[in-house]
C-alpha cells in the first residue's frame, strides 16, 4: 500500500500537533492544530505551497482553535506555519484589577448598554452591571467608528485597551476590530463578566437613581441573579441622604431623605456584589413631580413594593 509523509516546517512563536513529520496510508486524514505563543498570533498556513490560512480562520471562528485538516492524502507534502507578534494580549482578572485605575489603561465593556448598565444580563453569566472604572463602548459603535471618533469616546490609540464582554468572544471580536483602525496595544480579558462575576469579593456597578426631595421622592432598584438567590441591600456611605424599605430584600424601595450622595450595597451569595449610587437633589418643599428614574425596574416589579410602604 503506498504511504505518503507530512513534513511540518513551522516558524517560532508557537506550536504544531502533531509536530511532524506524519506517514499516512494513500486517501488517510490528518487533523493539525496551531497554538500560538502569548503574545503571538498566527500569521499563516500553507499545504504544499497553497495558502489555507482562511480556511484555518474559519475553524478557529467556529471551534475555537487554530485547526487544518489534511484529507484524502495522495502525494508527499509540507504544511507550512508562521507565527508573528499580536497586538492582542489575552489576560486574567488579576491584570485587569492591577491596572484598570492606571491613567496608562482603559477598560471598555464592549456589551449594549442595557448590560453594562445591570437593567439585562444574558442567561448562564451571573451578575449584571460592569466593572468599576469601564466605559462603554458596544461592539457595534468600535466597528463603525473611525479612530478619532473613538478616541472622543475614551478610547485612545495611546492606551493600552483592556476588553472585556461576557465571555471573552465579543471581546476578542472587538480587539481585532481595533486592530484594523491602528491600534496595537490590545488586552483581552478572557474570563470577563463570568469570571469577574463568580466571586463574591468583588463588586460590579448598575446604573444609579436621581431622586427629589420634592413630590414623589421614592425610587426602586434591583439586581439580576439567579433564581432563589438571597440579596441583602445597605448603605455604605451618606448616611441620612437615602432609606431603604426594609420590607423587601431585591428589589429595595428607596426613598430620599436629605441631599447629597449615597451608595447603596447589595450582597449576594456565591457572586459579585452590586452597587449603585443614589443622587438626592431639591429642598424637600413643594410638591413637584417625581424625580427618580426607574429605569431598570420593570412596571410588574413596581407592584411589589406599594409606595404607601415607602413614606413614614
Amino acid at each position: 500500500m503506498d504511504r505518503f509523509t507530512i513534513t511540518v516546517q513551522a516558524g517560532s512563536g508557537g506550536t504544531v500537533a502533531p509536530p511532524g513529520p506524519v506517514t499516512l496510508d494513500k486517501g488517510g486524514s490528518q487533523a493539525f492544530v496551531f497554538t500560538p505563543a502569548w503574545g503571538c498570533e498566527l500569521e499563516q498556513v500553507t499545504f504544499n505551497g497553497t495558502d489555507v490560512t482562511d480556511a484555518v480562520l474559519r475553524t478557529f471562528a467556529e471551534k475555537g482553535s487554530y485547526e487544518y485538516v489534511v484529507e484524502n492524502i495522495s502525494c508527499d507534502a509540507v504544511l507550512g506555519v508562521s507565527f508573528g507578534d499580536s497586538p492582542i494580549r489575552d489576560v486574567d482578572r488579576a491584570y485587569v484589577k492591577a491596572n484598570k485605575d492606571n491613567g496608562g489603561f482603559v477598560l471598555v465593556d464592549v456589551r449594549p448598554a442595557e448590560y453594562y448598565d445591570g437593567k439585562s444580563f444574558t442567561p448562564g453569566t451571573v451578575a449584571g452591571g460592569h466593572i468599576a472604572g469601564a466605559i462603554n463602548v458596544p461592539l457595534a459603535v468600535i466597528e463603525s467608528s473611525s479612530a478619532a471618533d473613538l478616541a472622543a469616546l475614551g478610547i485612545g490609540a495611546d492606551k493600552i485597551v483592556i476588553l472585556y464582554c461576557n465571555s471573552g468572544k465579543t471581546s476578542r471580536t472587538a480587539a481585532e476590530a481595533l486592530v484594523g483602525k491602528g491600534y496595537d496595544s490590545l488586552r483581552n480579558y478572557v474570563g470577563s463578566m463570568n469570571d469577574w462575576g463568580s466571586d463574591p469579593a468583588e463588586t460590579v456597578v448598575i446604573a444609579g437613581l436621581d431622586l427629589a426631595l420634592g413630590g414623589e421622592d421614592t425610587g426602586v432598584v434591583s439586581v439580576d441573579v439567579p433564581a432563589g438567590t438571597e440579596v441583602r441591600w445597605s448603605i455604605t456611605s451618606g448616611a441620612g441622604v437615602v432609606e431603604l424599605d426594609s420590607s423587601a430584600a431585591n428589589p429595595v424601595g428607596v426613598r430620599a431623605l436629605g441631599a447629597g450622595e449615597a451608595v447603596l450595597a447589595a450582597a449576594v451569595d456565591g457572586i459579585a456584589g452590586t452597587e449603585c449610587t443614589v443622587t438626592v437633589t431639591g429642598t424637600g418643599s413643594g410638591d413637584g413631580g417625581s424625580g427618580c428614574d426607574l429605569g431598570f425596574a420593570p412596571a410588574a416589579v413596581l407592584l411589589l413594593i406599594p409606595l404607601m410602604l415607602l413614606r413614614k
